[in-house]
């Protein structure tokens, strides 16, 4: 699966063409996955577009969200412990 992450500004690369950052999980080691930022840098925002691209092409991903901010993708289910 690739998921769009976002565009690198064309400044930043003397290219002048917005360049795309690609996630391709065809070329992860395993399966896991690690978000880290500081409070917003969009952790959730980006995790919550994975998962929803993820629900529509069939894949099941299990997501720890200890502050229930990912409710509501289509396809996912809650568990609270």
């Amino acid at each position: 699966m690739e998921h769009l992450i976002g565009m690198v500004d064309p400044v930043r690369l003397d290219s002048g063409q917005p360049t795309p950052v690609v996630l391709d999980t065809r070329r992860l080691i395993n399966g896991h996955m690690l978000f880290a930022g500081m409070s917003g840098m969009g952790k959730s925002y980006q995790i919550m577009k994975l998962m929803a691209a993820a629900s529509r092409q069939g894949i099941e991903i299990d997501v720890f969200d200890p502050h229930e901010e990912l409710d509501g993708v289509p396809g996912s289910v809650a568990v609270k412990f």
